[in-house]
């Protein structure tokens, strides 16, 4: 039985990766035009702000899909809290002995 929290930290270090970045930037226009297209073939009313935000997360959503499929990385639950979890992780692993951990 794979170990939720392993597959928790891959699934974060994935979404934190430089590729993550490369592939959602080099998604995101071709995402915001499809969108575009769509909403003006269906007379669509929406901003431009609400069109930016749905591109971005689409092509955040494509990006991480592809990452996921092509690396193995195993699904699991999310859990909102992961992401929480994981930074603060980051931080301990980060923080030198001496350093107090007060934000």
């Amino acid at each position: 039985m794979p170990n939720p929290q392993r597959a928790r930290d891959a699934r974060m270090k994935l979404r934190n990766s430089p590729e993550m970045r490369d592939l959602m930037v080099s998604n995101f226009p071709k995402v915001l035009l499809i969108l575009q297209e769509k909403a003006a073939i269906t007379c669509a009313i929406c901003t431009s702000g609400e069109l930016n935000a749905a591109s971005r997360y689409l092509a955040k959503a494509l990006a991480e899909y592809d990452l996921r499929r092509c690396k193995q990385v195993p699904d699991a639950r999310y859990s909102p809290l992961d992401e929480v979890y994981w930074e603060e992780d980051q931080v301990l692993k980060k923080a030198s002995s001496d350093d107090p951990l007060v934000r």
